[in-house]
């Protein structure tokens, strides 16, 4: 975190009485609770309204991914890779290359709750992991999603494997330049 500064806004008094309520019920401050609401406004919920992001609970995800093969849903995962992913990383970032890719995957996984997302780097090898509860056809969607972000939007060779619960993805990138300019 870096340095703050002191800026004064109004709250009306019904939410404000809400926040002070909330604050004393979790233990912490209402500063702390306002400047988590601002910070998700201002990584996610913003950009998710221009892209019609959704929140949807995990019983009907579960229900919906269930309905598909394991075919179907890699596939549906390529095309969110393109449609999605890709312009959702080139919106909030500009530039579409791999490190703003993981940043996205790492908000999503923070404010959707949907799953838990982790990133590696030694050197020039890479592992992605994403965590979940949805089982096997969720890590085929999953599957499809990282393959058609990595591979074919972004060039970049990835051995996936998925369990149950998991989708990691190991690559290793040729060239050391800047992360994710490959």
């Amino acid at each position: 975190m870096g340095l703050s500064v002191t800026r004064t806004i109004r709250l009306q008094n019904e939410l404000d009485d809400v926040l002070q309520s909330i604050a004393k019920d979790e233990r912490m401050t209402v500063n702390f609770i306002v400047n988590q609401s601002v910070r998700r406004y201002v990584e996610w919920d913003r950009h998710a309204e221009k892209f019609d992001f959704v929140e949807i609970g995990p019983a009907l995800l579960a229900e919906l991914i269930g309905r598909q093969t394991l075919d179907d849903a890699r596939e549906l995962g390529k095309q969110a890779a393109k449609n999605i992913i890709r312009p959702s990383v080139e919106y909030i970032f500009v530039d579409f290359r791999l490190e703003n890719v993981i940043e996205l995957f790492r908000r999503y996984s923070k404010y959707s709750r949907l799953g838990h997302f982790e990133d590696s780097v030694e050197g020039r090898k890479h592992v992605l992991l994403i965590r979940h509860s949805f089982g096997s056809k969720w890590s085929a969607f999953l599957e499809g999603l990282l393959r058609g972000v990595l591979e074919e939007e972004l060039g970049i060779k990835a051995k996936l494997t998925t369990g149950p619960e998991t989708c990691v993805a190991r690559f290793e990138l040729q060239a050391t330049p800047e992360l994710g300019r490959v």
